[in-house]
């Protein structure tokens, strides 16, 4: 299911469409990166950095906040956060 992981809402309802289609998620892969730019402080746009922190930083925290409740009641399960720039 295509998502941009960097909106929220849009992450959190295809992780709940993999729920009801597959059942409990017992893994969870998550390979998301926003490619940053590559220039000093004073060059670096609010935008860009926005873009950096949702896709890189935010979506990996709100992935997990979604899933950890229901593998913790079950008592396994495994994540794996990766990502390049």
């Amino acid at each position: 299911l295509p998502c941009d992981v960097g909106i929220k809402h849009e992450l959190i309802a295809a992780l709940d469409a993999a729920v009801a289609h597959h059942g409990a998620i017992d893994g969870l892969f998550l390979n998301a990166a926003a490619e940053g730019i590559y220039a000093l402080t004073s060059n670096y746009t609010d935008e860009a950095f926005e873009t950096a922190l949702r896709v890189n930083v935010w979506s990996p925290f709100w992935a997990l906040r979604h899933v950890l409740p229901a593998m913790t009641a079950r008592g396994r399960g495994a994540i794996l956060l990766t990502g390049t720039l």
